[in-house]
């Protein structure tokens, strides 16, 4: 592979001609990254790393830093337990807002 500096490669595209300009162009340029994937977007994407093989040699994560005191918990009922500090406030705002009891 030949070594060159950027300005040398822009030189070099000067040379060519305008179909040739127009394609090395249209080979450069880059899809758009999508800021606002949607969930369909998102687990294609997935699927596609997936069958890819992207996860084969990923070393899972899960309950490898739980608490041991803490096995007994289901998924279901540390979500429920989330959920429950998640709203905890709500009443605190009723009340202050005036809209409460």
């Amino acid at each position: 592979m030949i070594e060159m500096t950027f300005e040398q490669v822009v030189q070099a595209a000067r040379r060519l001609r305008p179909e040739q300009q127009a394609a090395l162009v249209k080979s450069l340029q880059v899809e758009p990254v999508s800021l606002n994937p949607t969930r369909r977007e998102l687990l294609a994407e997935l699927r596609a790393l997936r069958s890819a093989g992207a996860f084969d040699r990923v070393t899972s994560l899960r309950n490898r830093f739980a608490n041991p005191s803490l096995a007994y918990v289901s998924d279901e009922q540390l979500l429920a337990v989330i959920h429950e500090a998640a709203a905890e406030w709500e009443p605190d705002l009723e009340e202050h807002s005036g809209h409460g009891h």
